[in-house]
């Protein structure tokens, strides 16, 4: 079935808590990322096709334990320009950012999507400089698991 979808406002779809949340993509449109929650509470932020958040965004994240984050990182080491994607710098920030806040644990998986070759390097490339940051290069395949934190598992 088909669901209009608001941000901010939490849907059940196939067992899982999405809520959309506003992406930075496309002035013209509404455009989400999501944050999904299984039933044990586990929560993955897909963060895809989009540039850094605006301040509505990264404060609704701020009430939310976020235990793996799948991050857009098309423009590669590129700064500036068309700010509807991300750069490195600012997906190495995004973690900062949410670890800073309390909503990210330094331990919980992150790792990268939609890469461009406009950014202009290899994949070992990318490794090189996401690895050491705690971030997983996307691939073709790539899974990983998402966990709950303790606080999630005592609660639930």
């Amino acid at each position: 079935s088909l669901h209009a979808m608001e941000p901010w406002r939490t849907v059940c779809v196939a067992g899982y808590r999405v809520t959309p949340i506003l992406a930075q993509h496309d002035p013209s449109q509404t455009c989400f990322n999501f944050l999904i929650q299984d039933q044990q509470g586990a929560t993955l932020l897909y963060a895809s096709d989009t540039g850094w958040y605006e301040e509505p965004t990264w404060e609704f994240l701020r009430g939310f334990h976020i235990d793996a984050i799948v991050a857009e990182c098309s423009k590669g080491p590129i700064e500036g320009g068309y700010m509807a994607h991300m750069c490195i710098p600012e997906v190495i920030r995004m973690r900062e950012k949410l670890i800073d806040a309390g909503s990210f644990r330094t331990d919980a998986p992150m790792c990268t999507t939609h890469h461009s070759h406009l950014g202009g390097l290899m994949h070992h490339e990318l490794e090189a400089i996401l690895t050491p940051q705690g971030i997983t290069t996307g691939y073709d395949g790539l899974t990983f698991h998402v966990h709950p934190s303790e606080a999630k598992r005592r609660a639930a």
